[in-house]
């Protein structure tokens, strides 16, 4: 699975649980991974005509936690700091891959189901 769509609040989620066990240090509090939420809300909705932008953040309440983001896996991870710990999840948003965050494995695994279960139920999907 390449990109999966999560909402932001999903995504803000996991890195909050993310931080609080030590996996991050990109994202080290809320206002560090609200911001980039917000960029990743706005890289994609800059390719879109004004119409759809406007309805968007309508429909949105102009809020990266409602809409859904894509998110990847970049790997599995089992270090922090150079020491084995327990197996997390190191993903990035689509707008900036080189910015990368660690969020923990259940976190990741129930966005992949949330994302295959939209799909299965919306054919125009693809997960």
């Amino acid at each position: 699975m390449d990109y999966v769509m999560a909402t932001g609040m999903d995504i803000l989620e996991a890195m909050m649980e993310g931080t609080k066990r030590n996996y991050n240090r990109s994202a080290k509090d809320g206002k560090t991974a609200m911001s980039f939420l917000r960029e990743e809300y706005e890289s994609n909705l800059a390719d879109l005509d004004s119409a759809t932008q406007k309805q968007i953040r309508r429909n949105t309440k102009n809020s990266p936690l409602i809409c859904h983001l894509p998110i990847r896996l970049v790997m599995e991870h089992k270090h922090i700091g150079g020491k084995v710990c327990d197996t997390h999840a190191r993903v990035s948003l689509a707008s900036k891959p080189y910015v990368v965050f660690d969020i923990p494995m259940q976190n990741w695994n129930r966005m992949c189901a949330r994302w295959e279960r939209r799909c299965n139920a919306d054919s125009r999907l693809t997960a």
